[in-house]
């Protein structure tokens, strides 16, 4: 009796470790950040490493969060297409997007894997959704001036030494704005020391796939290896801030353990 006592809560654990662990339920992150140049609050949505999933029919599942934050802009961070996957589930988002939202949207290394990374573009900007490859854009929110930026993945477009110095050149430090800079890859942002920014986003790590509440912020992240220092969370780079998107990624070849998708939230404000 008591082995098979022993048995059953030994079987009970197990569920509901698998139960906690392996959750795939989309969590909002909320980060917020005040700044003198901020006259206006603005409420900014991140999305990143989608890889084409489909989170209920037609994205209805990923949309209805969103509506209920109600941002003032949507900011796409790469690696939302995926190779040999079709773009069918994206598009239903980026045409939500598009449709709904100022939004802007830089390229991740899965976008250029499938080869094809310059229709992706196209695609992207048929929904009106601005792409930022090497450009900067002013937006003004209220009485809140905005210098949104973005590069290409810098590891495979042969154009990224180009759009950097494009970069430097575009960002206007006349203006007394708030200057945010989209990248896919955080380990990167040496590269961007001599930038007038403010904040960079980031994703591509998947939240270094295996985490330990409390413990390990991430196993292994493509391009930083085990132990990630950039897996996922803020990051304070001296007067900037780096924020890691751990991704929307859900259906993957690897299981994210203590690692749910999200969906990252931005206050700025005085």
């Amino acid at each position: 009796m008591k082995k098979l006592l022993l048995s059953i809560m030994g079987i009970l654990s197990f569920f509901v470790f698998a139960n906690f662990a392996l959750n795939k339920k989309l969590k909002i992150v909320n980060y917020r950040y005040h700044h003198e140049n901020i006259k206006t609050p603005v409420k900014i949505v991140v999305l990143t490493d989608l890889h084409n999933n489909l989170y209920g029919k037609k994205q209805e599942e990923l949309i209805k969060p969103i509506k209920e934050i109600n941002p003032d802009l949507i900011l796409l961070v790469g690696d939302l297409f995926e190779v040999n996957n079709g773009t069918e589930n994206t598009r239903y988002l980026l045409e939500w997007v598009g449709a709904n939202y100022p939004s802007y949207f830089v390229t991740g290394n899965h976008e250029y894997y499938t080869k094809e990374v310059n229709t992706l573009k196209n695609i992207v900007e048929s929904y009106q959704i601005q792409v930022l490859d090497g450009k900067v854009d002013l937006l003004e929110i209220g009485d809140t001036q905005l210098q949104i930026g973005g590069i290409d993945d810098g590891k495979h477009s042969s154009n990224y030494p180009y759009q950097l110095r494009q970069l430097s050149e575009s960002y206007d430090s006349t203006l007394d704005s708030y200057n945010i800079l989209l990248s896919h890859r955080p380990e990167i942002f040496n590269d961007f020391k001599d930038l007038p920014i403010d904040l960079i986003l980031s994703g591509h790590a998947h939240g270094g796939q295996v985490r330990i509440p409390f413990i390990l912020n991430g196993l292994f992240a493509p391009d930083q290896g085990f132990f990630p220092k950039y897996a996922g969370g803020e990051y304070h780079l001296g007067d900037r801030q780096l924020v890691v998107s751990r991704g929307l990624i859900f259906q993957n070849q690897l299981p994210r353990i203590f690692n749910r998708p999200e969906l990252v939230t931005i206050v700025l404000g005085e």
